[in-house]
C-alpha cells in the first residue's frame, strides 16, 4: 500500500499550531518561557533587608530578579552589582544605588523621586517614562542607556 503525501497548506499548519496550543493551555502542559530565558526571582524587601550587611549576598539577590510593581521605599543597594534585574512599575524612592554597577536593568514607569546614583556605571539600562525627580546623578558613566519619556 502506497502512502500518499499530501502537502499541507499554510492554513492547515497554522490551524495545527493553535490546537495544540489550546490543547497545552487546556491541560497545563503549555511552556510558559519560550525564550529560554533564566527564570527571574521575586523577591521581597524583607529579603533585601536581611542581605543589607553582605555587599556579594545582596548582588546575588538583586541581580536577575524581578522587583516589579513592589514598594521598595528607602533601601541601600550601594556598592553592589546589579545584572539583569527589572523593576518596572516600582515605587524605590529614596533608594542609595551610589558606587554600583548597574547592568541590563529595567527600570520602565518606575518611580526614582529623591534617589542616589552618584559615581554609578550603568550599562544598557532602561529608564523610559522614569520619575527622575531630585535625583543625585553626579559622576555617573552611562552607555547605551534609555531616556525615553523620563521625568527630570
Amino acid at each position: 500500500m502506497k502512502k500518499i503525501n499530501k502537502k499541507k497548506s499554510y492554513a492547515d499548519i497554522l490551524e495545527a499550531n493553535f490546537n495544540r496550543l489550546e490543547y497545552q493551555k487546556r491541560f497545563g502542559t503549555l511552556q510558559k518561557d519560550f525564550t529560554k530565558a533564566p527564570k527571574k526571582e521575586e523577591i521581597t524587601v524583607k529579603d533585601i533587608k536581611a542581605k543589607k550587611n553582605d555587599k556579594n549576598a545582596l548582588s546575588k539577590l538583586v541581580s536577575k530578579a524581578v522587583l516589579d510593581d513592589g514598594e521598595f521605599v528607602n533601601l541601600a543597594f550601594a556598592e553592589i552589582t546589579i545584572i539583569r534585574a527589572s523593576f518596572d512599575f516600582a515605587d524605590m524612592r529614596g533608594c542609595d544605588f551610589s558606587k554600583s554597577y548597574l547592568e541590563s536593568c529595567d527600570f520602565s514607569f518606575a518611580d526614582l523621586r529623591h534617589c542616589n546614583f552618584s559615581n554609578v556605571v550603568m550599562r544598557d539600562c532602561n529608564f523610559r517614562h522614569v520619575n527622575l525627580k531630585n535625583v543625585n546623578f553626579s559622576g555617573i558613566d552611562t552607555i547605551f542607556c534609555d531616556f525615553t519619556g523620563a521625568i527630570f
